[in-house]
C-alpha cells in the first residue's frame, strides 16, 4: 500500500494532439498512404507547373524526363512531410505570415484600426489676472 502512494499515474496526450491531419480517401479512392494537406498541395502543384513548363525538360535524354515528371513532385511532397518552420508545419507558417501581412499598418485599438485623430483647430483664450499686490 505505500508503494502505490510513492507513485502517481499520469498520461500525456500531447503527442496525439501533434499528429497532422491527414487524408487517406479521396472521392471513394483509397490512397496507397496518407497523405497531409500540404504535401497534396505541394505534389499537384508541383505536377502542374512541371507539365507548364514541360518543353524544357522534355527534351532529357531516354527516360530522365520521366523520371523528372514522377520523381520531383514525389520528392518534394516528401521532403515536405517533416519540413518545419520556426517548429510550424509550413501551411501554419504561412497563415502566421499572411496575416502579419494582412494586419494594420498602425495597429488595432479596441479590435478596430488604429486611425490618429486630424488636426484639429484650437481656440485659445487668454486670462489676465490682476495681481493683489
Amino acid at each position: 500500500m505505500a508503494d502505490d502512494a510513492e507513485h502517481i499515474a499520469c498520461r500525456s496526450y500531447t503527442h496525439a494532439r501533434r499528429h497532422p491531419n491527414v487524408i487517406g480517401v479521396i472521392g471513394g479512392w483509397v490512397l496507397p498512404w496518407p497523405i497531409t494537406p500540404t504535401q497534396l498541395g505541394v505534389l499537384l502543384g508541383s505536377a502542374m507547373v512541371l507539365l507548364a513548363t514541360r518543353s524544357a525538360w522534355a527534351v532529357l535524354p531516354g527516360g530522365l524526363g520521366l523520371f523528372v515528371m514522377a520523381g520531383g513532385p514525389l520528392g518534394l511532397a516528401w521532403a515536405v512531410r517533416h519540413l518545419r518552420i520556426e517548429g510550424r508545419s509550413p501551411m501554419r507558417m504561412a497563415n502566421g505570415a499572411l496575416s502579419y501581412l494582412a494586419r494594420p499598418r498602425r495597429g488595432t485599438l479596441r479590435g478596430r484600426p488604429y486611425r490618429p485623430p486630424g488636426p484639429s483647430r484650437q481656440r485659445a483664450r487668454f486670462f489676465v489676472v490682476g495681481g493683489g499686490r
